[in-house]
C-alpha cells in the first residue's frame, strides 16, 4: 500500500478519517452475516472461521482500493476532494465505492454536498453508493437531498434509488412516500419502490394507515405486475384485514410474474397467509437474478 504520507493535503486528511473509524470486530460482524444465511447448530461453529476471515479480508480490500483511488487520482493532479470526483470515471467500482464511503467520515456538513455532486457529475458510476451513503448519514441535509433527488431527478433509477433511502431515514418520510405512490406521473419502478417502503406503516388508528391501505389496494388494479407485486407486499407486511378481498382476488387471478421473483398471485398468497396470523412463507428468487445487482438490492460490499 503506498505511502499515504506523499498524498495531498485535502486527501491525506480523508485517508486519515476513513481509517480512525472504529470498525465492528470481525467475529461478531461474521457472526451476524452467517446467522443471516440460515445456517444453525453445529454449523455455525464449523463456518465461522472462514466467514471472519473472509470480513477480515473485505476490510482489508477496501483500505486497499481506497489508498489506491486517492493516489491515482493525486498522480494525475487531483490535490482537493472536489478535483478527486471529476477524476472518478478512472476508477473501479469498488474504488469509487470506497471513496465515496470514506467521504461519510468527514461529517454532514462537508460530506453531503460532495455525496450530491457525485451524483450529477457522474450519476451512472456514483449515485448508487452515493445515495446509500446520503441514506446512512441521515440528518437534515442529506434529508434535503435524498428528497430533492426523489421528486425532481429525471433519471429514474435516481428517484428510484433516493426513493429506497428515504423508508429508512428519519424523520419518517411515509408521507411523501405515499404521494409518488399516488402520482400517475412518477415512472413505475419509483412507484414500486414506494409502495414497498410503505410497509412500515403500522398503526392501523391513524388516517396515514387508512390511506396508504386504500392507496396500495389500487395499485393492485394497476397495469404494472411490479408495482401490483409491491402494493401485495406491504398490505400483508401491515396485515391489513380489509385487503382481504380484493388479496383473494388477486391470489386467484394474477398470473403475471415479476421478473427475479415469482408471480404476482403468490405474493398475494403469501400476503393473506401473513394477515391471518401465520408466518410470512419464504421462497427462493428465480435463478437467472442472483447475481445482478439492481437498486433495491442490499449493499453488496461490506460497510
Amino acid at each position: 500500500m503506498a505511502d499515504p504520507a506523499s498524498l495531498p493535503p485535502a486527501l491525506q486528511e480523508l485517508w486519515e478519517r476513513a481509517c480512525s473509524v472504529e470498525r465492528e470486530e470481525p467475529f461478531p460482524t461474521a457472526l451476524r452475516m452467517l446467522l443471516a444465511t440460515g445456517v444453525s447448530g453445529d454449523a455455525v461453529a464449523e463456518q465461522l472461521p472462514d466467514w471472519t476471515a473472509r470480513v477480515e479480508r473485505a476490510y482489508d480490500s477496501e483500505r486497499e482500493d481506497l489508498s489506491r483511488a486517492l493516489h491515482r487520482a493525486a498522480a494525475a493532479g487531483a490535490d482537493s476532494l472536489e478535483a478527486v470526483l471529476k477524476y472518478l470515471p478512472e476508477l473501479t467500482a469498488s474504488e469509487v465505492g470506497c471513496f465515496l464511503q470514506a467521504l461519510s467520515h468527514l461529517g454532514r456538513r462537508r460530506a453531503v454536498p460532495l455525496l450530491v455532486r457525485s451524483v450529477y457529475l457522474h450519476p451512472d458510476l456514483a449515485h448508487w453508493h452515493a445515495l446509500h451513503q446520503l441514506g446512512r448519514l441521515g440528518g437534515k441535509l442529506a434529508l434535503q437531498a435524498l428528497v430533492r433527488f426523489a421528486r425532481e431527478h429525471l433519471d429514474e433509477a435516481i428517484r428510484t434509488g433516493a426513493v429506497y433511502q428515504l423508508q429508512f431515514i428519519k424523520p419518517s418520510q411515509e408521507e411523501l412516500l405515499l404521494s409518488i405512490l399516488e402520482d400517475p406521473n412518477q415512472p413505475v419502478s419509483t412507484r414500486s419502490q414506494a409502495a414497498e417502503g410503505l410497509h412500515l406503516v403500522w398503526d392501523a388508528r391513524t388516517r396515514l394507515y387508512k390511506r396508504t391501505v386504500q392507496a396500495l389496494l389500487e395499485g393492485l388494479r394497476d397495469p404494472s405486475p411490479e408495482l401490483r407485486f409491491w402494493c401485495a407486499y406491504s398490505l400483508g407486511q401491515m396485515q391489513a384485514k380489509a385487503a382481504i378481498p380484493e388479496l383473494e382476488r388477486v391470489a386467484q387471478e394474477d398470473p403475471d410474474v415479476l421478473p427475479g421473483w415469482w408471480a404476482v398471485r403468490d405474493e398475494a398468497a403469501d400476503a393473506l397467509t401473513h394477515i391471518r396470523g401465520g408466518p410470512w412463507p419464504e421462497r427462493e428468487r428465480m435463478a437467472e437474478v442472483e447475481a445482478v445487482t439492481t437498486e433495491t438490492a442490499a449493499d453488496p460490499r461490506i460497510s
